[in-house]
């Protein structure tokens, strides 16, 4: 694998980020290069010959190998400047849950949503909405994201916060909760008369002042504080006149770089020496500037497809993704299923309904049974949501009567998967459904 060729994978599975700190560092080391931050003025223009140079390199993405070796990928990778944010270590818990599609789906926008410290500011009714789900599904994705490390992580305010850090200790008691909930009156302007009506008196105060000040106020502070890389979007998405969806690239995050013509001449007219080390620059310069092209071409198509694919969910919400394969975009876009792969890793794409992750879309399919297109598992869970709210006292649907009616409607599902949706959904069982709505009658 030549040194060319390292780079172009190296640069393929970039983020945005780190393709700036690579291009920085090409800088430093070839004097020939220049950077310029211009929005318009994305590449340098291209002299006709050079096509020969983009077909070689197309023909070398095409034969990279589906898996590298342990020590094939150590290789490209140990220079990359990699570091982990809030989001990455919150997203890599998340994909070792078991968790239905909608719920994990739905968590990974939450975590975007998360600010600096750590916190959900954001409107829980609204975030439902943006995503096109109701607001209890994206309360269950709350709960995912609160229990990941590190813990308090995605509080709605401080108390929560508090509340979240003690209860993982076991420490959480009925008199700790109160204190919590009256924190802003009791721990700011400590009252005498506050204390007694929560029965607790100077000394027991001061004693769970002192457990809350061992608790940390802001746990996503460490990540802000210590990296500074962001999900930044490389594609947006929005809607055009014409009612279909326009994709760009995000000009910002792709360094305009050019070729210092003037300097290459000077160091040129030196001899014989400053020539061959001028060609050598430019080699190196020349295949840069074509594999940022590259990827940029190669990301844009991949988005493009995305977007054309999942209209649904642009259009809807969550609930309308379709099931979509790697090897079926490849296929679209003309580049092996490896490639989407890179292409689509660390890259994010902006839309009216938030910042996802490229893979964000590629989702499971639930076969159909009557030779329709086959379904999202999101969109089997929202339909299973349904049909337990459409549900009468008189009428409660067991996890097989649920499948049975999916089957009707010609979706290939079995009922412990249906179990395994609902209970993922954190939604009780038929007989736990069918006594609490006797209980609710009686009380009514």
């Amino acid at each position: 694998m030549t040194p060319q060729l390292r780079q172009a994978i190296e640069l393929l599975q970039m983020s945005a980020l780190e393709l700036k700190k690579f291009i920085d560092a090409e800088v430093e080391k070839n004097p020939l290069l220049d950077v310029e931050t211009n929005d318009e003025a994305v590449f340098s223009p291209r002299e006709p010959e050079s096509s020969g140079v983009d077909k070689r390199f197309e023909a070398a993405l095409e034969r990279l190998p589906s898996s590298l070796g342990v020590d094939e990928r150590k290789n490209l990778t140990e220079n990359l400047p990699r570091q982990s944010t809030l989001q990455d270590y919150l997203l890599s818990q998340l994909g070792l849950i078991d968790a239905p599609f909608i719920t994990l789906s739905l968590a990974k926008v939450l975590v975007h949503e998360l600010d600096e410290d750590g916190y959900l500011r954001g409107n829980l009714n609204n975030i439902a909405s943006r995503a096109g789900v109701e607001v209890t599904e994206v309360k269950a994705a709350l709960k995912l994201v609160q229990t990941c490390e590190p813990t308090g992580i995605a509080a709605r305010d401080l108390a929560e916060c508090f509340s979240l850090q003690l209860s993982e200790g076991g420490k959480l008691t009925e008199l700790m909760a109160n204190f919590l909930e009256n924190m802003d009156q009791i721990a700011v302007r400590p009252n005498a008369k506050r204390w007694s009506e929560l029965g607790i008196d100077a000394e027991t105060y001061a004693g769970l002042l002192s457990q809350i000040k061992k608790l940390d106020p802001a746990p996503g502070k460490f990540f802000h504080d210590n990296f500074t890389q962001f999900a930044i979007p490389d594609v947006t998405v929005f809607r055009n006149n014409l009612g279909g969806w326009s994709v760009e690239l995000n000009k910002s995050t792709i360094p305009a770089i050019t070729v210092n013509q003037n300097l290459a001449n000077e160091v040129k007219s030196a001899g014989s020496d400053g020539a061959k080390y001028v060609s050598d620059c430019a080699q190196r310069a020349d295949w840069l500037i074509r594999s940022v092209e590259q990827r940029s071409n190669s990301v844009l198509k991949v988005a493009a497809e995305i977007v054309r694919f999942q209209d649904g969910f642009f259009s809807k919400g969550v609930s309308h993704l379709r099931p979509m394969t790697m090897k079926q975009v490849a296929e679209k876009v003309k580049l092996n299923e490896s490639s989407v792969s890179r292409i689509t890793s660390s890259k994010y794409i902006s839309c009216e309904r938030g910042t996802f992750e490229l893979k964000y879309f590629f989702t499971t399919a639930i076969r159909s049974s009557n030779g329709a297109a086959d379904t999202s598992s999101a969109s089997i869970q929202k339909k299973i949501r349904n049909l337990i709210d459409q549900e009468s006292f008189g009428k409660i649907l067991s996890d097989d009567k649920i499948s049975k009616h999916l089957n009707e409607e010609g979706y290939d599902i079995a009922r412990r998967t249906v179990t395994k949706y609902r209970e993922g959904m954190n939604i009780p069982s038929s007989v736990e459904r069918r006594r609490f709505k006797s209980n609710l009658s009686k009380i009514r």
